[in-house]
């Protein structure tokens, strides 16, 4: 699966139509802008800065029925930042096994040879987890140095959209 093939099923009012083809990269944002966690955002560089473009949240009150009710509004928003206050961009690597899953299969292997099945399905339960995150160190002219994450995805598809990234900052 490649960057621009998922489209999240929480962003109804992001998705383009299929006649729309929207080849942009994306990636899953998690912290550092006002985005919506875990939210697909695209990013595009435009002059001498990243714009960076995804789907937020706010809570809105809804009178439509008699009495007010606070509801969740989607809605498309864009963020722009300049390449000059942008300090380093790196990518970083968490490796990790599931524990649930490795008790299971402790489980399993002790049922199945006893103990020595035990300590073998704990050993070798839980396949290892590879994530890598995208991480942007921002200082504003004007503020604190604040940094932006991204990916959490398998590294294979961050690394490629990482190596995008450079030659486009480039």
């Amino acid at each position: 699966m490649k960057f621009g093939d998922y489209k999240s099923p929480n962003t109804a009012a992001f998705i383009m139509e299929p006649s729309e083809k929207d080849t942009r990269p994306r990636i899953a944002h998690l912290t550092g802008l006002s985005f919506t966690e875990g939210a697909l955002i695209v990013i595009e560089r435009v002059e001498n800065n990243l714009i960076f473009e995804g789907e937020a949240s706010r809570e809105v009150e809804d009178k439509s029925s008699g009495f007010p009710i606070n509801k969740i509004e989607i809605y498309k928003e864009t963020k722009a930042v300049s390449l000059n206050d942008i300090q380093s961009i790196d990518i970083t690597d968490e490796s990790g096994r599931s524990l649930g899953k490795t008790a299971l299969w402790g489980v399993i292997g002790g049922l199945a040879l006893g103990p020595v099945g035990l300590i073998g399905g704990a050993m070798f339960g839980g396949r290892k987890r590879y994530k890598s995150f995208l991480v942007f160190q921002v200082k504003p002219a004007s503020g604190i140095l604040y940094p932006i994450i991204f990916g959490g995805a398998n590294q294979k598809e961050v690394r490629a959209y990482y190596q995008h990234l450079v030659s486009m900052v480039n």
